[in-house]
C-alpha cells in the first residue's frame, strides 16, 4: 500500500513537472505570435485557441498540485513530510511563474485585439467612402451614357420626321432600359459585406449589434472579456499567492480549497451609472439594515444592563443582611461565653471555700 502510495506520488510530480514546461513553451509561442509583425485575424484566432488551452492545462495542473498537497499533509514521517512540503512549494513557485507569464501575455492580447477591432472600424469606413465614390462614378458614367442615349434617340426621331404640329419632337412610348432606369433611380448602394478571411473573428473584433446575434460568433461575448474563466470552466485556474507559496503557514488556514481570484483572465468590466446607482442603493439599504441590527443588539444590552444593575442591587441589600445577622451571631456568642465563664467562675469559687471551711474544721 505504501509503495502505491509513493508512486502515485512521483507520477504526479512528474505529470506537474512537465505540465509546467509544456505550459511555458505554450506561453513563449503566444508570446512570438503576439508579437509577430505578420499578426492578423487568423493568427489571433489562434492565439485565443492556445490560450484556452493552456487555460484548460493549468486546471488540470491545480487539480495535480491538491493532490501533492494531500500527499504531503497525509506525510506520518516528519523528514519526508519536510521534503514533499520543500518539493511542493517549489513546484506551487513554478505553477504561479508561469501563470503570472501567462497572464502578461493574455493582457497583451488583449490590447492586440483592441488594436485589431480598431483597424477593422477604420477598414470599414475606408471601405465604405471608396464604394460611395465608386457608386458615384458610376451613377455620373449611367447619366451621361443615358444622355448620349436619348440625344442619340431624339436625332434619329427628328430625321424621321416625328414631330408635332407645333414643332416639338414627340417624346418616345417604348419601355425604359436597364441604363436609363438606373440613371433615373436612387444611386444609394449597399455596403458590400465584411470579408475577414476566418469563421467569426470579424464579428467578434467588430462586436457590433449584428455579430453578437450571428450564429457565426464563437465566443458570444465581449472583446473586453474573452476570457471569463469562471462561464468557460468553472474555477479559478490558480490558487492565491499565499496557498501556492507556503500552504501550511498559518495565514494560509487549514484547507487548500481556499483561493481568492487574483487577477488572472478576469479583466474589469465596464460598468453603467445606472449599476453604479443600483449598487449603491444596495449597499446603502444593506448599512441601513446593518443599524438597525446594531440598534437592537444595543436595546438588548441596556436593558439586560439594568437586569443586572437590578440583581446587583438586591445581591449587595442581601449581602449586607448576611452581614448584619453575622454581626448579630458572633455578640451572641461573646455573650454566651462570658455568660458561662461567669458561672463556671462562681461554682469554683464556692467549691474552694467550701474546702477551705472543712480544712479550718479539721485543723482547729
Amino acid at each position: 500500500m505504501s509503495s502505491d502510495f509513493d508512486e502515485a506520488y512521483v507520477a504526479d510530480c512528474r505529470q506537474l513537472q512537465n505540465g509546467i514546461t509544456q505550459l511555458q513553451t505554450a506561453t513563449q509561442d503566444i508570446h512570438r505570435e503576439l508579437r509577430s509583425p505578420a499578426a492578423d485575424s487568423a493568427s489571433l484566432l489562434e492565439t485565443r485557441g492556445r490560450i484556452d488551452v493552456a487555460i484548460a492545462q493549468i486546471s488540470d495542473l491545480q487539480t495535480v498540485l491538491k493532490r501533492l498537497r494531500a500527499y504531503t499533509v497525509s506525510c506520518q514521517d516528519t523528514a519526508e513530510k519536510a521534503q514533499k512540503r520543500s518539493q511542493y512549494q517549489q513546484l506551487s513557485q513554478k505553477l504561479q511563474a508561469a501563470a503570472k507569464d501567462l497572464e502578461a501575455e493574455i493582457q497583451q492580447y488583449i490590447k492586440a485585439c483592441n488594436s485589431s477591432r480598431g483597424a477593422v472600424v477604420g477598414g470599414s469606413s475606408s471601405s465604405s467612402s471608396t464604394a460611395g465614390a465608386s457608386s458615384a462614378n458610376i451613377a455620373g458614367t449611367t447619366s451621361a451614357s443615358s444622355s448620349s442615349s436619348s440625344s442619340t434617340a431624339s436625332s434619329a426621331n427628328n430625321s424621321r420626321g416625328l414631330t408635332n404640329s407645333n414643332g416639338s419632337t414627340s417624346p418616345s412610348k417604348r419601355p425604359q432600359t436597364a441604363v436609363e432606369m438606373s440613371s433615373m433611380g436612387d444611386t444609394r448602394t449597399t455596403p458590400a459585406p465584411r470579408n475577414d478571411g476566418v469563421g467569426g473573428l470579424g464579428n467578434l473584433l467588430t462586436n457590433d449589434a449584428d455579430s453578437t446575434s450571428s450564429s457565426t460568433n464563437l465566443y458570444n461575448h465581449d472583446i473586453n472579456n474573452p476570457y471569463a474563466y469562471e462561464s468557460n470552466y468553472g474555477s479559478n485556474p490558480y490558487t492565491s499567492n499565499a496557498d501556492l507559496l507556503d500552504p501550511f503557514s498559518p495565514s494560509s488556514g487549514t484547507s487548500g480549497n481556499q483561493t481568492q481570484k487574483t487577477g488572472l483572465l478576469y479583466p474589469a468590466q465596464e460598468v453603467t451609472d445606472a449599476e453604479l446607482e443600483r449598487g449603491r442603493l444596495q449597499q446603502m439599504l444593506n448599512v441601513q439594515g446593518r443599524m438597525e441590527d446594531l440598534q437592537n443588539i444595543y436595546v438588548d444590552l441596556s436593558e439586560h444592563v439594568m437586569r443586572a444593575s437590578e440583581n446587583f442591587g438586591s445581591i449587595e441589600a442581601h449581602v449586607l443582611r448576611t452581614a448584619e445577622m453575622t454581626h448579630d451571631a458572633v455578640n451572641e456568642i461573646k455573650i454566651t461565653a462570658n455568660r458561662d465563664f461567669r458561672s463556671y467562675y462562681r461554682r469554683a469559687s464556692a467549691a474552694m471555700l467550701f474546702i477551705l471551711f472543712l480544712l479550718w474544721n479539721m485543723l482547729f
